[in-house]
């Protein structure tokens, strides 16, 4: 059964602000990059396309919400881990009708991650609303996913989650949904061995267009 701690506090931020900062963390400053790069481990410690799967994906909980999501390993012939990947939230008015991105760190190919948290925070201007969703270690959620057996790219997919509910809800994917992701997934992992597979897969997305 879906279990909800939520907490809702009077809060003095701009909407502006709100609007026009990048988000995953509360602070107005901190750069969402240098985020997910502590997140994601140090560079040298990444696996390869060679070797690993780097999942990518789009969560869209509200125009300006930032999601926080917690997986763990479901798959039993592997070593039990918990996956919590950065999830970097559009922000701005030049962002209106694009989704937030999920970005893994590379996962070896074969796993099965389930969601057994999600966090979802959201502040209006004048008030904060802080929601954590527990699902538990048992069933399934149609957040899960398995990471394929070939090492490259896995496109999780666009999902949407109620904000009140934390219910998952149907989500129309758009042409551009996967393109955002790939672009963000780009912007993180520069300079390493993903860069040249993330851009070929930018290229083809936007010859398909």
């Amino acid at each position: 059964m879906l279990k909800k701690k939520a907490l809702t506090a009077f809060s003095f931020v701009l909407l502006s602000s709100v609007l026009f900062t990048g988000c995953f963390s509360l602070s107005f400053f901190r750069d969402p990059i240098k985020d997910a790069n502590r997140q994601l481990k140090r560079k040298s410690e990444l696996g390869s396309p060679e070797n690993s799967v780097l999942v990518y994906g789009c969560i869209d909980a509200g125009f300006g919400t930032t999601v926080t999501l917690s997986f763990f390993q479901a798959n039993t012939e592997y070593p039990p881990r918990p996956l919590a990947p950065f999830c970097y939230t559009k922000t701005g008015l030049f962002n209106l009708g694009k989704k937030g991105v999920m970005i893994s760190e590379p996962h070896s190919p074969g796993g099965r991650y389930k969601l057994y948290k999600i966090r979802l925070y959201r502040s209006n201007g004048q008030s904060v609303y802080d929601y954590t969703y527990n699902y538990g270690v048992q069933g399934s959620t149609d957040f899960d996913f398995i990471v394929p057996q070939t090492p490259g790219l896995y496109y999780w997919g666009t999902h949407k989650v109620d904000f009140s509910t934390g219910d998952h809800k149907d989500s129309t994917e758009k042409s551009w949904d996967e393109l955002s992701a790939v672009e963000t997934a780009l912007s993180f992992y520069k300079g390493t061995a993903w860069e040249p597979l993330l851009q070929a897969k930018k290229e083809e997305l936007k010859n398909a267009k």
